[in-house]
């Protein structure tokens, strides 16, 4: 989304990014975020976290390392980081996902 926007209507560059495609992921993460995380407490701060990171991640590029590689990995560290404050581990956020694809294949069902 990030590369879409900021090619068609990137006009402030900041390096070899732009401005409007940083926003774009932000808004995009943030928004797959809340819809990932909505059952968790604090859900839409683990998502502003989780969305800020990844767009500050895509706009710095760390190392000139491709931003498909660094993007999930940096922000899954950030959001493990995140989980670990509000004290909700991985096993918690595992159940969440799993109870999530139980209620989609049973919504599919019917």
């Amino acid at each position: 989304m990030a590369a879409l926007v900021g090619i068609s209507l990137g006009r402030v560059k900041i390096g070899k990014k732009s401005l409007e495609g940083t926003v774009a992921c932000f808004i995009t993460c943030f928004l797959i975020g809340i819809v990932l995380f909505w059952r968790i407490p604090l859900f839409e701060y683990v998502a502003l976290v989780g969305a800020m990171s990844a767009a500050i991640v895509e706009l710095w590029a760390p190392l000139n390392v491709d931003d498909n590689f660094t993007i999930p990995v940096l922000s899954a560290v950030m959001l493990q980081m995140i989980c670990w404050r509000i004290q909700m581990g991985v096993y918690s956020f595992c159940l969440h996902n799993q109870a999530v694809m139980t209620e989609v294949l049973n919504l599919r069902s019917i």
